[in-house]
């Protein structure tokens, strides 16, 4: 089997498109970081935390999540709205400022 000659290059890039806000992007992150934890050749919450450059907090709620669920429905996994008052500054002013 042949391996990527740029190997580094293509994770950056892969990185960046799961570091977006898109939520569809979002959810399909968690899915992927989940499933890596799932079956015979699975890997640990350490290594899919490195792997996407996530805490291991973070996947732990995540499985979290799926355990509250007594189906263990994926839908808990998506993204839902939070109380409270919108940003005014989109992400782009928010940027001029730091």
């Amino acid at each position: 089997m042949n391996r990527l000659t740029n190997e580094d290059h293509v994770r950056r890039q892969i990185l960046a498109y799961f570091a977006t806000a898109d939520e569809q992007v979002q959810y399909l992150l968690r899915l992927h970081a989940v499933l890596l934890l799932c079956g015979e050749d699975r890997l640990g919450y350490s290594e899919v935390a490195a792997l996407y450059g996530i805490s291991r907090k973070t996947l732990t709620r995540w499985v979290s999540k799926l355990n509250a669920d007594e189906k263990g429905d994926i839908a808990a996994l998506l993204d839902v709205p939070k109380p409270g008052r919108n940003t005014r500054m989109s992400k782009k002013t928010a940027g001029d400022y730091r």
